[in-house]
């Protein structure tokens, strides 16, 4: 969830100016978020807040349930990937697509050699990926924190 006040010893610590690319949020998968009985963990992305400034493009949004975000001032609002780029304005590249990962269930985050996320991101300049493996100088890269060539 990303929030226009983040909790902290201030509660008040502004997320305005995020960036959110390349991303795969998926709330598919029966894996505990630490957000219990909270109407967030019912979609892939939460944007709540009043005139939040981010950008968010290129990213993996999916929910097995068809709504990928919610977004508004209480963010109780679910919404469909064209639905949530109508009203946001965001996420115009994004994709709803279950991103195949080898097995969340066990926390095995990397994609199978068949995911949708492979070679769907954009170069954003980062040398590596959270393996350690070199990522391309130019072209596309994969969605996601493993990169992965088809």
């Amino acid at each position: 969830m990303i929030d226009d006040e983040i909790e902290g010893s201030d509660n008040k610590t502004p997320c305005n100016g995020w960036v959110i690319k390349n991303n795969i949020f998926d709330s598919s998968e029966n894996i505990d978020t630490g957000i219990m009985n909270h109407p967030i963990r019912k979609v892939a992305l939460g944007i709540r807040g009043k005139d939040i400034n981010y950008i968010s493009d290129n990213n993996l949004l999916h929910n097995r349930d068809g709504y990928v975000a919610s977004f508004g001032d209480d963010a109780g609002t679910l919404y469909s990937l064209p639905d949530y780029q109508k009203v946001s304005g965001q996420d115009k590249n994004s994709i709803d697509v279950s991103p195949q990962f080898i097995d969340a269930s066990k926390g095995n985050f990397e994609l199978l050699p068949s995911s949708p996320a492979i070679n769907k991101g954009i170069n954003l300049g980062f040398q590596t990926d959270l393996s350690g493996n070199t990522l391309p100088k130019i072209g596309p890269v994969t969605m996601g924190a493993f990169f992965k060539e088809k």
